[in-house]
């Protein structure tokens, strides 16, 4: 054990940001709001586990064009178009040295 929480996760999951293994806690805990990431952790079914912030949501918020990683418009009636698949994840204790998009 290193001892420190400090750790960035930057990846390509091939999974939107709100997917299952993006956001549950037994994937990375990621929520897309920085302050909820700044509480450090949340109690989920009597589990206190840590949280990542998921930059990703700023960043594509944010942007005009394009909204997105990967395109895609199939025949289905659940399209997103565009997918944000590339994520990156902080942890909470390094917030303060990353800017906001909105600083």
């Amino acid at each position: 054990m290193i001892g420190h929480s400090r750790k960035i996760i930057a990846a390509d999951p091939n999974m939107k940001s709100f997917e299952d293994g993006v956001i549950n806690p037994i994937g990375l805990h990621g929520v897309m709001i920085r302050n909820i990431a700044v509480t450090n952790s949340r109690v989920v079914n009597t589990m206190e586990d840590t949280i990542l912030y998921n930059s990703i949501w700023d960043y594509f918020g944010a942007m005009k064009f394009p909204p997105g990683t990967y395109y895609y418009n199939k025949s289905a009636p659940d399209v997103y178009f565009w997918n944000i698949f590339n994520q990156g994840l902080i942890r909470p204790e390094l917030l303060s040295r990353f800017e906001s998009i909105d600083s």
